[in-house]
């Protein structure tokens, strides 16, 4: 979260860098926390799609794992996890919405679309493989 952002409450949100390093370092990694701010329920432009693809590929193939969240964990995560499906092939733009839906089927919140809104799950259903 950016440090102006708040809850639906009005409080700010806990940074957990300090956490997120501590938890690295124990796993004997540096880590890194990249922000790649999105406005809740939006989508971000197709240039920042591709960073955001880039820095997770990057980190891939790196060999390090990825951690991708958003407030809710469904909008954002959802549609950045979707154009990733299909930038790689792991699914079609038709076909990514389905595949999110099973990769969420343990998920609590399962029951509730990922993505949120209309615009990003067009947003997954018009990228493009490779793009």
């Amino acid at each position: 979260m950016e440090p102006h952002e708040v809850d639906h409450g009005g409080r700010p949100f806990n940074s957990y860098e300090d956490e997120f390093r501590r938890l690295a370092a124990e796993a004997g990694g540096a880590g890194r926390c990249l922000r790649f701010p999105i406005r809740d329920v939006s989508v971000p432009s197709p240039a920042a799609m591709r960073g955001i693809l880039d820095a997770i590929d990057l980190a891939l193939d790196a060999g390090q794992p990825v951690y991708l969240h958003c407030w809710g964990g469904r909008g954002r995560t959802g549609t950045v996890v979707g154009c990733w499906l299909v930038r790689h092939n792991f699914a079609t733009a038709a076909s990514a919405l389905d595949q999110i839906r099973r990769l969420r089927a343990g998920d609590p919140t399962a029951g509730k679309p990922s993505p949120e809104t209309a615009a990003q799950r067009q947003m997954v259903t018009t990228w493009a493989a490779g793009r």
